[in-house]
């Protein structure tokens, strides 16, 4: 599972280097954090139904054209019940995303990306007094490519699908994020 996402961490930055266009600007390190909204399809134990689940997330992110690194983490929660059964959930889940942005001329930038990170589980079932509580984690990795964009000198949106190969998952996740924050120069 893992194999050709190396392959892809390596070849990523000379493959982009090879078609970025000229940016005549130097370098600079600028941070930039703020929240998203994770809306992702996964299979469910019927492999006919897929579902969607929705998430908020915090982002922060260190910039240093035309290489970024993109920390998030999320959490969802849910329940269900049937007649004395009720089972709850909850994961957290954080990732890391290395990525390449294109200089552009206008104040969207395209960018690619690859990464992974881990979701930690924790279930809870309940039958009458009966309770069984369960935790695990399970492993990720993915690619992604989106488009940022800076409004003014402070303000930052983001939009970006991804792919995402999770640990005892058949078929891969797919997801799309919006995020907005604010980005400040450190120097």
């Amino acid at each position: 599972m893992l194999g050709p996402l190396v392959w892809v961490l390596i070849f990523l930055p000379a493959v982009a280097g090879a078609f970025s266009f000229t940016d005549e600007s130097p370098r600079h390190l600028s941070l930039s954090a703020g929240v998203g909204l994770q809306s992702r399809l996964e299979r469910e134990i019927n492999p006919d139904f897929v579902k969607s689940k929705n998430s908020g997330q915090l982002f922060a992110q260190v910039l240093y054209l035309p290489y970024v690194l993109n920390m998030e983490l999320g959490r969802e929660e849910g329940s269900s019940r049937m007649g004395g059964l009720t089972i709850t959930h909850s994961t957290v889940v954080f990732t890391a995303w290395g990525r390449y942005e294109w200089a552009s001329d206008s104040q969207w930038r395209p960018f690619a990306a690859v990464g992974g990170g881990c979701y930690f589980d924790e279930v809870v079932s309940r039958f009458d007094r009966a309770t069984d509580e369960r935790s695990g984690t399970r492993l990720l990795s993915g690619l992604g490519a989106g488009v940022r964009g800076l409004l003014g000198h402070l303000l930052r949106l983001e939009a970006e699908g991804r792919m995402a190969f999770v640990q005892d998952h058949k078929d891969p996740e797919f997801s799309g994020t919006v995020k907005v924050g604010f980005e400040f120069s450190a120097y």
